[in-house]
């Protein structure tokens, strides 16, 4: 009889669990609803108190903006960006909090570049090891006002590396001309990648040890120079699961990708000696690419056609380097969120879906958009149930849109960019 008892207490236990997850759930939106256990329900919006000016004079800062978001080992988020001309960062616990374990307060600001007055420097990139330390990677400039490379890694708990380059701070150059880097990505090894532009308005690639010194195993002493034509510039970076480095961006007015061997030498089994141009309508320049598991390349598109009409354009190439017939029309796809659209930035989740994020505006009004493909390209109708979401910050009059996106270890997908002069997050629900 007690056995029977307990049995059923227990089945009106999970009864009880049951109807509550249920409740939950529906109270919180499905997928591509705003995630409401995220900040203030599903977004955050970060301001930075800094000076422009020699010694911290000036006037204060209005500008923050997140241009890349990783996700670390705890869920938390890590937003890049730039403020007051010097790299920032922002660390997030998994309820949007900034996490004060981080730096004292959740932020960090730092300034790469070697001038004394006006300095500035810029984060467009980063990334995080296998020790939890966090590279940012962008541009600063010189005392002659050259531009370089710029790398800064963190520890965890938001303080420079000092073990990393000078004082946890890496410049470099490929010659005596400008450089700078748009992205980055961490190897097997520990190394770190970086790609951009470099002499000429060519392709820059360098590759660093994890100690911070150029790589010089890898191209001409850690560097690597690809010129399409007269003006091009890598945009993105990734790495696949042999080890060769795809770099995307644009080569004049067309879509670029170049794949790269572990040595920096071109890999002659990809497009045309190593090389991919595609021509879309006006200019095209692949903003950010990913690897999935069949190393097909995915590239979100900044497509601007004749008129300064811009659309949201998805492209996937095989492993050849050719487009993928089998994904949307040709291997493109392009999705209307009404008035000019620009994808950004691309993440794959566990089951191979593709969510692509960046901004949409119509005539005064600016807004954070996402969308998520099925493997074949077509958008998945599990997200908002038609495959797209939107987010706007206030009045969406104000300047704002998504530049990155990541996503936690629960599926759900996090859009970082600017609103309102801030860092601004949105959290959506991924399942």
């Amino acid at each position: 009889m007690q056995g029977v008892r307990l049995r059923r207490v227990a089945g009106i236990i999970c009864v009880a669990i049951v109807a509550s997850g249920v409740a939950t759930a529906l109270a919180s939106g499905g997928a591509g609803s705003l995630d409401r256990s995220f900040g203030d329900r599903g977004k955050v919006l970060t301001r930075f108190e800094h000076r422009f000016g020699h010694h911290g004079g000036g006037h204060p800062s209005a500008v923050a903006r997140a241009n890349s978001v990783v996700i670390d080992s705890g869920n938390r988020a890590v937003a890049l960006g730039t403020v007051a001309q010097k790299f920032a960062l922002a660390r997030y616990k998994p309820d949007g909090h900034l996490d004060r374990k981080f730096s004292g307060n959740g932020k960090v600001t730092t300034q790469v570049s070697t001038l004394h007055r006006d300095a500035r420097s810029e984060a467009y990139a980063g990334a995080i090891d296998s020790h939890g330390r966090i590279v940012a990677a962008g541009v600063a400039f010189t005392k002659l006002y050259f531009q370089r490379i710029a790398l800064a890694r963190y520890k965890p708990n938001g303080h420079l590396d000092k073990s990393f380059g000078n004082g946890g701070e890496v410049r470099a150059r490929f010659s005596r001309f400008d450089a700078g880097a748009r992205a980055v990505a961490i190897d097997s090894r520990g190394r770190i990648v970086v790609a951009g532009f470099g002499p000429g308005n060519s392709w820059g690639l360098a590759r660093f040890k994890p100690n911070g010194k150029l790589d010089r195993s890898f191209g001409e002493n850690g560097t690597v120079i690809t010129p399409f034509t007269d003006y091009d510039e890598a945009e993105s970076i990734a790495i696949d699961s042999q080890g060769r480095i795809v770099a995307g961006g644009f080569a004049k007015r067309d879509l670029g990708l170049a794949r790269y061997e572990l040595n920096g030498h071109l890999d002659p089994s990809f497009g045309d000696g190593g090389k991919v141009r595609t021509n879309f309508p006006g200019l095209a320049s692949a903003d950010s690419i990913a690897i999935d598991s069949q190393d097909r390349i995915v590239a979100a598109v900044d497509s601007k056609e004749p008129g300064n009409v811009r659309r949201f354009t998805v492209a996937r190439y095989l492993e050849d380097g050719s487009l993928d017939d089998s994904f949307g029309n040709s291997g493109e796809v392009t999705t209307d969120f009404g008035g000019h659209s620009v994808a950004q930035d691309v993440a794959l989740d566990e089951s191979g879906r593709i969510v692509v994020a960046g901004r949409a505006a119509s005539p005064g009004h600016r807004k954070f958009a996402i969308a998520r493909y099925l493997p074949g390209g077509e958008l998945d109708p599990a997200l908002s149930h038609d495959g797209k979401a939107i987010t706007t910050f206030g009045s969406g009059k104000e300047a704002q849109g998504a530049n990155g996106t990541a996503i936690d270890h629960r599926g759900r997908i996090v859009a970082a960019g600017y609103a309102r002069g801030k860092f601004a997050l949105a959290r959506y629900l991924g399942r």
